[in-house]
C-alpha cells in the first residue's frame, strides 16, 4: 500500500478513547505548573458556624466543686478536694479537649478546601477534553482522508511511508494516534505545512 492508497472512510470516534489520557495528562501537568486563568471561589464557600460544645473554651473557674469533681470523673482524673487544685487539672484537660477539637476541625477544613479544588480542577479537565475531542471529531468530518488513515492506523494496516496533510488540530491527533500499539508508520512527511512543534 502506498501513500495513494488510503480508502475513503467517515471518521471512527472509536479512536478517541486513547486521546483522553493523553489530553488529560496534557492539560491536568498545565494546572499543576500555572494558573488556570479561572478565579477560585471555593474559599469564599460558606462554611456553617460551628456552635457544638465542643468548640466552645470551657473556663473550670465559673464551676462549683461539685461540678469540677463530676467532670473530673467523667475524664478519669484523680480529684484533690481542693478547689484552686482540682479547677487547675480540669482547665488543662479543658484546654486539651479544645486543642484537639480545633485541630481535627482546621484538618478537615483543610482537607474539604482540597476536595473542593480536586473537584474543581476535575470539572475544568473534563470541560477541555469535551472541547478538544469536539473540535478533533469536527475536524475529521471535514477530512476523510485523515479520517480513514487514522482508522488504518488503529487497525495496524497503514502505509509504513507516507505524506498527509495537518492543521493544528489534525496534527495533534494523528500525533496522539502514532501512541497506538498498532501503528506502523515510519516515515510520515508533514513538511512545509507550517504546523507548530
Amino acid at each position: 500500500m502506498t501513500a495513494l492508497d488510503i480508502p475513503q472512510a467517515t471518521s471512527d470516534t472509536g479512536l478517541f478513547p486513547y486521546f483522553e489520557d493523553i489530553i488529560e495528562y496534557q492539560h491536568y501537568a498545565e494546572n499543576a505548573q500555572q494558573g488556570d486563568g479561572e478565579s477560585d471561589d471555593s474559599s469564599d464557600e460558606y462554611e456553617e458556624e460551628d456552635n457544638s460544645f465542643q468548640n466552645q473554651r470551657l473556663d473550670a473557674q465559673h464551676l462549683n466543686l461539685d461540678q469540677i469533681f463530676t467532670e473530673l470523673q467523667k475524664r478519669r482524673l484523680k480529684a484533690r478536694g481542693f478547689f484552686s487544685d482540682d479547677a487547675k487539672t480540669l482547665q488543662q484537660a479543658f484546654d486539651a479537649e479544645y486543642e484537639a477539637y480545633q485541630e481535627t476541625k482546621r484538618k478537615e477544613r483543610i482537607a474539604n478546601k482540597e476536595r473542593r479544588e480536586r473537584e474543581r480542577l476535575e470539572k475544568k479537565r473534563r470541560k477541555r477534553i469535551e472541547i478538544e475531542l469536539k473540535n478533533e471529531q469536527e475536524q475529521l468530518d471535514h477530512d476523510e482522508r485523515l479520517a480513514a488513515l487514522l482508522v488504518l492506523v488503529k487497525q495496524g494496516r497503514a502505509p509504513t511511508n507516507c505524506r498527509i496533510e495537518l492543521n493544528a488540530v489534525t496534527a495533534r491527533t494523528f500525533a496522539f494516534a502514532q501512541y497506538a500499539p498498532s501503528s506502523n508508520i515510519v516515515y510520515l512527511d508533514v513538511s512545509n505545512q507550517g504546523l507548530p512543534d
